[in-house]
């Protein structure tokens, strides 16, 4: 039986779709709401697009009725924002739908160049619609708000794109464009990803894996999110929003996509107020004066990588004042059952979730580099060929577990060196049977294998 501890109001409102009274039960007056009669979104302030009649509304209350209806979106009741004891019961058949998704309204149906074909999700902030670019004939997710936006929070939403703009990393989603259509709505175009969010993924794949197999796979998914934080922190753009629904695991390349930026702050600037998920947050983001820093997001992605390891939520609490005081006052739940985990992934863990930011990695590719060489320590080496890769800090193992390899300075290898020296495309490992060779297909200097050199076109 589900127990409602969030405070909210019910409110009796006229749909704006069926024109018929509806109870709601109302935890923020952003809250988008469907019409139970015609499976149509609409919300309940005026500037909505689909504006319900507010008939009479209730004092707050925490025991809800029977026959109120749930918000769809909520900006109070993200999945991981509060306890799962909020929620109606979640659709386990469609994983991270955690709410029924509302059909596409009637009126859009097309955003710019974008014919809109359905929904991929939605919060506070509007919607996410499946669309396709009928230019470029290819699929794109378009990140829209719900409502006309005064020009500060345009700003906001440029400000996402801008940052995006910045990134071009092979874990991290891709903007195609931004722009404000007819109706003065601003909207963010990317990339589609056909995939899981990182929760529903490990769910999955849990029950077919082995022990040792599923912990190197989360291991493997963290590394590159931690290459993908190095890469955003030498740019100084600094996440903040770090939790499994804004991780996807692709599932055409079964790598790890980054999203949304809409909290990102660039440059060291003062957050004027709270935004974020409290269950993943650093003690130091609730202090007056924040400044985001690398150490608090590398804390909210251990917070994100326990639960992911254990299955169990890293900070408890059953209400977002039990979570926030939990975090502040450095309680966790943070602890290992016998032989649950290898001890180097339970140091990882402890270290990037210290309550001193001082005692965390201070540096992304810190983290990036202990996750690699766990890879490398427990990667079977007698099934495959290897790849050893220097650099001042030690080794790091790189199986060779595909028939062939790429390697080179372009994102678009199998394996990236971000190295002057190092050429767009430079080399190709073929591997057949219990053969490897080598192939420089750079033009632009020769490998040195074996003391002696590689050169263009030359296989070895």
């Amino acid at each position: 039986m589900n127990t409602f501890p969030k405070e909210h109001s019910q409110e009796i409102v006229e749909c704006p779709h069926c024109k018929k009274n509806h109870s709601l039960a109302v935890f923020h007056p952003s809250d988008l709401f469907e019409c139970p009669e015609t499976q149509q979104p609409f919300g309940i302030t005026a500037d909505s697009v689909f504006a319900a009649k507010v008939i009479s509304r209730s004092s707050s209350k925490i025991e809800p009725s029977s026959n109120e209806i749930f918000p769809i979106f909520s900006k109070l009741r993200d999945i991981e924002n509060i306890t799962p004891s909020l929620l109606p019961p979640s659709d386990e058949e469609h994983g991270t739908k955690m709410f029924p998704l509302p059909t596409v309204p009637k009126n859009v149906n097309q955003i710019g160049k974008y014919l809109i074909e359905g929904i991929l999700g939605g919060g506070g902030f509007g919607i996410v619609y499946k669309g396709y670019d009928t230019i470029l004939r290819r699929h794109v997710a378009i990140k829209r708000s719900n409502n006309p936006l005064e020009m500060d929070q345009v700003e906001l939403f440029k400000k996402e794109a801008e940052i995006l703009a910045q990134i071009n990393h092979p874990n991290i989603v891709q903007i195609y464009d931004f722009n404000i259509d007819e109706k003065k709505i601003p909207y963010i175009v990317i990339e589609f990803i056909s995939g899981d969010h990182l929760g529903s993924h490990l769910k999955k794949i849990r029950e077919n894996l082995s022990k040792e197999d599923y912990l190197l796979t989360v291991v493997k998914y963290f590394a590159e999110i931690a290459d993908a934080l190095a890469f955003l922190h030498e740019k100084k753009i600094y996440h903040q929003d770090l939790k499994p629904s804004n991780i996807l695991v692709s599932s055409d390349s079964k790598h790890i996509k980054l999203l949304d930026f809409g909290l990102a702050i660039m440059g060291d600037q003062e957050v004027s107020h709270f935004e974020g998920t409290c269950r993943y947050c650093s003690p130091e983001r609730f202090d007056q004066g924040f400044k985001p820093t690398i150490t608090s997001d590398i804390y909210s992605l251990g917070i994100v990588l326990f639960q992911s390891l254990t299955g169990r939520v890293g900070i408890p609490g059953e209400t977002i004042p039990q979570i926030v005081s939990n975090i502040i006052n450095g309680y966790t739940e943070i602890t290992f059952l016998p032989g649950e985990v290898p001890e180097p992934l339970k140091k990882i863990c402890l270290k990037t979730t210290h309550p001193n930011p001082k005692n965390r990695y201070q540096h992304s590719s810190e983290l990036h580099f202990e996750l690699a060489s766990y890879i490398a320590e427990m990667t079977r080496i007698n099934d495959y060929p290897h790849l050893y890769l220097l650099d001042q800090r030690g080794r790091i193992l790189f199986p060779i577990i595909q028939n062939k390899y790429y390697i080179g300075r372009s994102f678009g290898n199998d394996l990236v060196i971000q190295d002057d020296t190092i050429s767009r495309v430079h080399a190709m490992i073929r591997t057949d049977k219990d053969q490897s060779t080598l192939t420089n297909i750079s033009q632009k200097s020769p490998i040195l294998l074996n003391n002696a050199p590689l050169f263009y076109s030359n296989t070895r």
